[in-house]
Parts: structure tokens; sequence; C-alpha cells
């Protein structure tokens, strides 16, 4: 049962107009008083298009989007069209949404195929750029250039990487910059140009290149068509907002009914990507300088994540280092206690400079936790560090092994570079030989394995098979895809995205070059990718970075510190600083940023729920050493909070109300076609894209699918506008739109006629359906979902029609009427789909009189099947077997456990990339 929200929390709520700066400190509720704000505006009348959410994860979208439809469900309105999602994901979805054209004029590159082509922009240009990097490195310089090789090189390449954000995101007068007299300032700027010019010849755009051009399009006359619909604007984890994001969200509240943001200056960890926590501490005085309009403040500062002892110790924590007094949001007053008192001592320090001993000592307490039944899995407490990285020497290592010892796992997937894991350096090595034929590097492999591989190479050559089909054929013959092991399947799954991205910014010709020269050495470069933190296995103790934890929250927290940099000193910043705008140099952090180190560790010891045991490993420190692990830097002041003598006496611990980590209870977010159907026809597909992530090779497929939707869409939107259906030559405008669209979006395009047929396949359908049809469609792409029994589903309606009595449901399929090729089962859950939709209307009062899927490939056949007409179904018998088919994925994912279906459909296994691994896959492959 939900908790009645606080005096604080309903201020949130029921604010009208105006700016709102909530101040949130962590597990406050500020996500409930965000959603159900949203409620309330919804209650009041509010259009849901006119509501727009920023998140600052895609993560953090999607739980906001459950609880929305949960609250929304029980409060009796639908927030269907609420603008909710990340800052970079928003700008390029209204963009398209309002057809601003130059955004179909660039390909969105993502994160990792920018920095590959960065890094292969520069690799071979270090030496041009001395004077930057002397500048860059300061005191470290020297040291640093007499290096050779990787280290020298994975420095150089971070410096520039962190020039190229910092000019994207603080917009220096780079004029200046180049005439200045100061050869660094010089270079530093032709250093930014040539990345500039090399994203324009290549008609690339990255995402800090997409929010600049949001900006441009908020001025143009879609963009005030935007404005003039968005009335209330809401920003979460504002502490970790930029100079560019934050002129952006300045331009929409100005138009804004109302403007609320929350976030909390003690929590902001990203000033290494340029984040500026003083957009969140000056936030009132830039809004009344810059917006003219007063701002209201409230404090959210209840918490009711941890236990009073570790809400007392934050207080302290924070409280008592007075040179971070200065740069907190005026007024904030202290986290209040929720819960019962007296639960005694929760939060203890361990001091040992002997490194071995103090792992020891930790497995020794999390055995004994798990004995007790404190912690019912080993996944309810967490080791928080700075850095994860195995070192020789470091404390993680050590306790790695110490665990290990005990016969307790331990997952740490980031700790070590990811190109140099073992299984990935093989994949590495192996794809290499496909491409070059270099056996050089080739592993160890059995006759079989070898003629395999030469075979998978011979197959890339003829051009039978593509680079991602040629990987996940390797990974097949290795074994890989057929692991227990979570790490093993999550690190080929990041390799597979890498792939991908890597066939996207690069042509087939320059793939071996590019391969060997720039992708190995850079993936051997970088850390391991982030694992979402709902996929910790349960039987596994974690090990994660300060930065992984936020957000989330364990019933025992370690925080082990074993070396800590107490100042931050980005020269970068000092170099750009003197051409930034003023407003924009008023945000700059500080040359030498004593702050952010002491931000971080506060992030980390909030995350406890139940118990707090912050580690020392520190080596030859100096007796009365300020150190920011303690309350004011001071050792002595460790338990100086306490308002009662007493050390923590693990063997007296009760954990009140403990439910663990567990996700039961909480809604789970599916989607009818993207989970329902697919977990359907494979089970095993399902688990490896949905799950682990895996990138797809038939990229291509889903262009085909996509760009005929779109352009139906289109056809929708033009008769609307223009009172009928459009000519061929209008058609083909619509299809050139999407296809832009498509390509900007890094949609790969098809180069085996599916494009001619694509558009033929619209005009036949045009043609055939005519005025009659439009005529009668009332909505199409319509967003539909239900909440029920712990489950939230949702789908959408291709096109909604008038019937003779009621509505019609129809579906469009790219694809010919599957009893051509006897494939009734897969017809059958794709009447399922429609009843579902119809299931849903009927929910709000609807009365749907006909159900149609379309498939749009028969209108090209001499003797068309392409609509399929049936009658919606009973309700309860229906969603009995939805339920099914969810606690069936549900149970999948609690064991981890991914197998093929009994009677797998032949075409969705041919087309499959697993199907090399899959029992089922080679029976069909060798049938046929």
């Amino acid at each position: 049962m939900a908790l009645e929200l606080n005096p604080e929390q309903k201020a949130v709520v029921n604010f009208d107009e105006g700016v709102l700066q909530v101040v949130a400190g962590p597990g406050t509720g500020k996500t409930e008083a965000l959603v159900s704000r949203v409620v309330e505006l919804l209650k009041r009348g509010n259009p849901a298009d006119s509501i727009m959410i920023v998140t600052f994860t895609r993560k953090a979208a999607e739980e906001f989007e459950v609880r929305l439809l949960e609250k929304a469900q029980e409060e009796g309105v639908d927030p269907l069209g609420v603008y909710c999602g990340t800052l970079h994901s928003l700008c390029f979805q209204i963009m398209e949404e309002f057809g601003y054209e130059e955004v179909l004029k660039r390909k969105l590159i993502e994160d990792f195929g920018r920095r590959v082509l960065l890094y292969d922009l520069f690799k071979g240009r270090f030496d041009d750029f001395p004077n930057f990097f002397s500048r860059s490195f300061g005191g470290y310089w020297e040291e640093i250039r007499k290096k050779k090789g990787e280290e020298r090189d994975r420095r150089l390449f971070g410096k520039i990487e962190t020039l190229i954000e910092r000019i994207s995101l603080y917009s220096p007068d780079l004029e200046k910059m180049e005439a200045s007299e100061d050869p660094a300032v010089r270079e530093a700027a032709e250093i930014y140009r040539i990345y500039e010019n090399f994203l324009e010849e290549k008609g690339f755009i990255d995402f800090n290149g997409v929010e600049k051009l949001f900006l441009n399009f908020l001025n143009s006359d879609s963009g005030e068509e935007f404005l003039s619909k968005v009335d209330h604007l809401l920003v979460d984890e504002y502490q970790d907002t930029n100079p560019l994001d934050e002129a952006i969200y300045f331009k929409i509240a100005s138009r804004c009914r109302s403007f609320v943001v929350v976030g909390d200056e003690d929590q902001a960890l990203f000033s290494f990507r340029g984040a500026t926590v003083k957009s969140f501490i000056k936030f009132e005085e830039r809004v009344k300088r810059k917006l003219k309009k007063p701002v209201k403040k409230v404090f959210l500062m209840r918490n009711y994540r941890s236990v009073p002892d570790i809400v007392d110790f934050l207080n302290y924590y924070i409280n008592e280092f007075s040179e971070l007094q200065p740069e907190r949001v005026k007024g904030k007053v202290e986290l209040a206690h929720f819960g019962p008192e007296g639960e005694g001592v929760r939060v203890e320090y361990l001091r040992k400079e002997n490194r071995e001993e103090l792992a020891k000592k930790v497995a020794e307490i999390i055995e004994y936790l798990k004995k007790r039944g404190l912690i019912t899995k080993f996944s309810d407490a967490v080791l928080l560090v700075p850095s994860a990285r195995e070192e020789e020497s470091s404390f993680v290592i050590k306790l790695k092994g110490e665990l290990e010892k005990r016969g307790i796992k331990v997952y740490n997937p980031r700790s070590r570079n990811f190109g140099r894991k073992g299984k990935v350096k093989k994949l590495l090595d192996l794809l290499g030989f496909v491409l070059t034929g270099d056996e050089s590097k080739l592993p160890d492999l059995n006759g079989a394995e070898k003629e395999e591989i030469e075979r998978i190479r011979d197959d890339y050559i003829a051009g039978k098979t593509g680079l991602l089909e040629a990987y996940y054929r390797i990974a097949s013959l290795l074994g890989y895809l057929e692991s227990k092991d979570p790490e093993v399947l999550f690190d080929v799954s990041h390799l597979s995205v890498f792939i991908s991205q890597l066939e996207e910014v690069y042509g087939r010709k320059e793939l071996p070059e590019k391969f060997s020269f720039v992708f190995v050495p850079f993936v051997e470069r970088i850390d391991d990718p982030e694992i979402p933190p709902d996929f910790l296995p349960e039987d596994h103790f974690p090990v994660m970075t300060i930065h992984q934890a936020k957000g989330l929250e364990f019933p025992v927290v370690f925080v082990a510190v074993d070396w800590l940099k107490e100042e931050e000193t980005e020269k970068v910043n000092e170099l750009i600083r003197p051409f930034v705008d003023d407003e924009v140099r008023e945000l700059l952090p500080p040359p030498v940023d004593i702050n952010t180190v002491k931000r971080k560790l506060y992030v980390a010891y909030s995350r406890a729920q139940q118990l707090l045991i912050i580690l020392d490993g520190r080596e030859k420190v100096k007796r009365g050493e300020y150190s920011s692990i303690y309350p004011g830097g001071d050792k002595r002041k460790r338990k100086a909070y306490r308002k009662e003598e007493g050390n923590l006496k693990l063997s007296e611990l009760e954990f009140k109300d403990f439910k663990g980590r567990s996700l039961k209870g909480k809604p789970r977010l599916y989607s009818f076609t993207g989970d329902v159907v697919s977990f359907l026809l494979c089970p095993r597909l399902y688990g490896f894209r949905k799950f682990y992530g895996f990138a797809s090779s038939s990229a291509v497929q889903e262009w085909f699918g996509t760009a005929i939707h779109r352009t139906l869409r289109q056809v929708y939107v033009f008769f609307k506008k223009n009172g009928r259906v459009p000519s061929d030559d209008e058609i083909e405008k619509l299809f050139r739109i999407v296809r832009s669209s498509l390509e900007a979006a890094g949609v790969p395009e098809p180069e085996d006629g599916r494009v001619e047929r694509a558009l033929s396949i619209v005009k036949r359908f045009v043609e055939v359906k005519g005025e009659e049809f439009y005529s009668r469609v009332v909505g199409a792409e319509l967003p539909v979902s239900v909440k029920k029994e712990g489950f939230y589903l949702k789908g959408v309606i291709d096109a909604l029609l008038k019937g003779n009595s009621g509505l019609e449901i129809w579906d469009f399929k790219s694809m010919k009427n599957p009893k051509r090729e006897g494939r009734g089962e897969l017809l059958e859950v794709y009447r399922k789909q429609l009843r579902f939709y119809g299931m849903m209307l009927s929910q709000k009062g609807k009365k749907v009189e006909k159900l149609s899927l379309c498939f749009l490939n028969e209108y090209l056949e001499k003797e068309p099947e392409a609509e399929e007409f049936f009658e919606p179904e009973e309700e309860k018998g229906f969603w009995n077997w939805i339920k099914q088919v969810l606690e069936e994925i549900e149970e999948c994912k609690r064991k981890n456990s991914w197998n093929p279906p009994e009677n797998p459909d032949v075409k969705t296994c041919k087309a499959c990339d697993f199907k090399f691994c899959c029992p089922k896959g080679r029976a069909i492959i060798q049938a046929t």
C-alpha cells in the first residue's frame, strides 16, 4: 500500500503556475511527488501532450512511465501522449513529430560510434597539439609525454574527448580562440574545428549536436507550434544539467504555465561529463534574471530509505565540511527520519592498512549476514568503490579472493578493460581473421573449428553474410552464446552493439583496415560497459562504482576507499573559460574542485537502507591526515553524531520490515508486440534481444516495415489536411521524407530492391483502399494500455476506423499472409494481438465490431489474400491467456533460462541471428 504524501510532496503536486525548485534529498520520494503532479495536471483537464518530463537516464524514464500508468489508472485519467524521456531522445522525437526538415539532413551517430570515429580522426595526430596537451596535463605532462604506446594514447585521447564535449556544451567563441596569442588555445580551437568539419563532411550529428539543432528548432515555425501547446515542463536530476541543457529548458519554460525542476546539489556526480552543479545552486537567481519570474522552493527531506542512525550520519557528514556549505542551496534543511527510532548503531568504519586483513574481515561479515538471514541473497549487499578495476594490490581483488575462498561468487563486470577480457579478445581475434585473413593472431582451434572459421570468412568475402552475422556465428562456434554466466552473455551482447555501430559508420571496403587499426585498439582501451542493475545475479555479491549506484538502494552497503583523489582539476575548462559567455562562465566549476569528492561519497553512503560499513584501506596514512572519507575530513569525528555511545554489534542486528531487493510487487511494463508476440515466436530469441540487449543484424528488414508504416501514417496526415488521398507523385514525396528520417536515425537502407517494393506497396494500398478507407479513419498509431494483476501491458493501434455500428481495428503487417506458407500459429498470434487491442477499447466503453489484419505485401500479388477479418473475444478468458504468457516471461527472467519453442516458426528460425547455437535452428538449417 502506498504511503500518503507528506505536506512537502503535496506542495509539489498542487503547485499551480510559475517556477518551482524542488530540493530532494536521497530517498525522499521525489519520483512519487513528480508522478502525482503529472496525474493531478491530467485531472485538471490539461492535455497529455501539454506535459513534458525530462529524466536523466532511459531507465529513469521507463520507471517513471510505469509508475505514471499505475497512478493514472487509479485516478481514472489517461497519460498516453505525455512527453517523457531523456533530453536527447525527446529532442529527436519532437523534431521528427513536427516535421523539422533540418533533423532529416544528418545521420545520428550513437555514442560508441562517435568515439570510434573520434579516435580514428586523431590517433595519428596527437603530436600536432603539444601546447594543448602541455596545458591540459599541467605538471604531469612531461611524465605522460615520455610514455609510449597504449597508456599514452589513452590519456591523450581522453583530453581530446573532454575538450570536444566542453566546447559543445559551453559554446566558447571559436573565432576568438583561433585568434588567441596563446598557442594552446589555438590548438584547442583547431581540434574542435577538425571534428566539426568531419561531422559536416560525413553528414553525421552527435547527441550534443541534436540539442543544438533543437534550440534552432524552437526558434522556427515548427518550434513555435510545439511551444504553443506545451504548458508544463518538469525536469529531474537538475543538479547534473549543463549550460546547453539549461538554454533549452529556459526557452521552453519561457512559454510554460509551470516549470518544475527537481534535484539535490549534494548528489551531483557528473561534472566529469560537463555537468555544472551551479545550474541548480544558482537556479533561483538565474531564473529571476533570465526569465523574469519568481521562484518558489520546496524541500523534500523526509528520508524513507534509511534507518535513523544512517540518516543522522548523512546529515552530520555533509554538514561538517565548512568549505562545502557555500556551494549548497540557500535555506536547505536536514534530512528527517521516517520509521521507528531505537534501532541502534547502523554505521561503522573499519580501518586497516593491510588490505588482506581488511578483505578477510569484510568477507567474514558478508558470510555472517547471509548465515543469520539478515540478507536473503548476496545481491542484497554491495561493495561501492570509486573504481572497480581489479588492480594487483587493490582492495577489490583482495576481497574477491577472500569471498571466492568461501564459495561466494563475485559479480564485477567492470573489473578490467573491456577488449582485454579473455573471451572478448578471442572474439576480436577471430573476427579480425574473417575480415583480413591474417592468421597470426588466431587462437588455438581444432580442425573442425578452423574449417568453420574459414567457411565464415569465405561467406563474408562473397557477401553472403554481414560482419555482425559473422560475429554471431563465431560466438556460436565458441559456445559463448550457450553460457550460463550472465557476465559472458553481457560481454558478447555489448560487443555485438559495438560491431553494429561500426558497420553504421564505415563502409564495407573500409572495415578490414578500420577494424584492425581503429576498432580493436579502441575497444582494448575502454572500460567495461555498464550492465543494468536489474540484471544483478542474485547468487553473486556485486561490486559497483559509485556512479553506477546512483538511483539504487541496498539493504547493506560497504563503501571501500583504498585511494582517494581529494581535488579535481580539469585544465581544459581553464583554456576555454575566457572565451565563454558570462552566463556560462558563472556556472563553470572552480579551477580546483574540492567538493565533488564529498558529494560522490555522500551518494555512496546514502544508498544504504539498513547497514552502512565504510572501509578505509589507504596505506601509509599520516596521523591526523585530512580525508573526505570522514565527516569534516577528520577521523576523530566519525562517531560524534551519535546521541549515545556504542559500536556496531552484528550479533544484535535485526532488520525490521526487511524485504531485500526483490522487484516483486512493483508493476511490470510490457508491450504486446515487443514482448508477448516476440516471446511467443521464440523465447530464446526474445531473451537474447530483450533481456541481454543483443544487436540485430536484420535492421534492413526493420527498415522495410518501418518505412511502410510511417509512410502510411503520412498519407493519413495528408488526407486529414487536404480532404483527399495523395497522388503517386505526392506519395513519393512523403516516402522521401520517411527515408530521410530513417537515415537520420541510423537505420540502414536495403540495397536489394526493397526500397522500390516498399514504395509500390504504399501506392497500391492507397489505390485499392482510396478515399472510402481514409474517410472512415478516426485515428492512427493510437497508444493503448491496461494495468491488471501487477502487470502493465501497452500497444499501438495502427488504424481505427468507423464501422457500421461500432469501430474497426486495423493492424498492418509488412509481409505476406502467413497462410500462404503454412504459418498458422503465427497468424493466430497476430489475431490475439488485435483481440488485445479490442479488449483495451472495450474497457473504455468503446464498441468494437471488427478486427482486421492487413498483410500489405499481398497487394502486389495477382490474387491477393490481404485481409483477415474476425470478431473480438470475451475479456476474461483472453486476459488469463495473456497473464500466463507474462508469467512465463517472468519465470524465464528469474531462472535466466530462455529455451526455443517446441514447434518453431521456420521462417523466424532462418532469419534468426542465433540459429547456429540453437538445436532447433541448426536442425531447420540442415533440413532446408
